[in-house]
């Protein structure tokens, strides 16, 4: 076997001529048998697809005669991302998206509802001490006593000694019990004026300081009138008092756990509980007079 260019004789298997490098084997197209080098991609003679495999460009190249001839050469091409790969990275995408916007909404939510409701306990809080202050302004009107009745309840340690019949002891006592009562009467509506002017421009943090100080204030004046009741009661009458206050107790605290139970866990928590502590012991101030300091 002689090389076609040179005619240089040849090998039985070899490929290009080792006097002037014409290959000399290739391979033959699959569709009309036109002789092909095994580089081409595309038959010479009828330009059909010979192999799909690999794409090729055609570049120029300098044969061994030194003339240029056009002859194909194969090169990889980096293949385009595949349309699963675009979806996965879409959809990783669009999901850390979704995750950003959910934590936005669920935090821009939790801080909306947090503030409607300390403004809720507020206004609740505040229409309770307007309530309370409006139904004590009008008992305070109904008990006003004129000048010369309120000489007349001031008695003298000499007049005291004195009086001896069971109608001028019930008199002294009653003068007394109207002496206590206006006293304990301006200490309560003080109280509820009180409450109404801390409730405005303050922050929560100041409101549930204030809530706690204004109950202290009417557990304070309740002891109070409650030692003096107790000293003028007789033995069976203070058991009375004594059961009564206890049942008071239990329906005061029970009431401050509902009021407050949907503020559990919440700023406002505080201010709601305090706030019905102090009404409750406010009104428990208010029956105690009315009921025995009232004779």
């Amino acid at each position: 076997m002689n090389c076609p260019n040179c005619g240089h004789e040849l090998e039985q298997n070899a490929v290009f001529c080792p006097e002037c490098g014409t290959r000399v084997r290739g391979k033959t197209c699959p569709h009309c048998g036109a002789p092909m080098v095994a580089q081409d991609d595309f038959c010479p003679r009828c330009g059909r697809l010979a192999d799909d495999e690999q794409r090729t460009q055609r570049i120029p190249v300098q044969d061994v005669s030194g003339q240029q001839e056009t002859i194909r050469q194969y090169q990889n091409i980096p293949q385009a991302p595949t349309p699963r790969q675009n979806n996965s990275t879409k959809m990783v995408l669009i999901f850390a998206v979704a995750v950003v916007i959910i934590v936005i909404v669920a935090a821009a939510t939790f801080l909306k509802v947090n503030s409607q409701k300390n403004q809720a306990a507020l206004e609740q809080l505040q229409q309770t001490s307007t309530i309370a202050d409006d139904t004590q302004k009008q008992d305070a009107a109904q008990d006003v006593q004129k000048p010369e009745q309120q000489d007349a309840a001031e008695v003298k340690p000499e007049q005291q000694e004195t009086v001896t019949s069971p109608e001028e002891n019930d008199a002294e006592q009653t003068d007394q019990y109207a002496a206590l009562r206006e006293q304990y009467q301006a200490e309560i509506n003080a109280l509820w004026a009180e409450m109404d002017a801390v409730n405005d421009g303050r922050n929560q943090s100041e409101l549930n300081q204030l809530s706690y100080e204004n109950y202290q204030h009417w557990d304070a004046l309740l002891n109070e009138i409650y030692q003096e009741i107790k000293a003028e009661l007789s033995s069976s009458k203070f058991e009375e008092l004594k059961a009564s206050e206890k049942a008071w107790i239990a329906q005061r605290d029970a009431a401050a756990d509902a009021a407050a139970a949907d503020w559990a866990g919440g700023s406002g928590y505080a201010l709601v509980y305090n706030g019905s502590l102090a009404n409750s012991t406010g009104e428990r101030c208010q029956w105690l007079v009315d009921n025995y300091l009232n004779n």
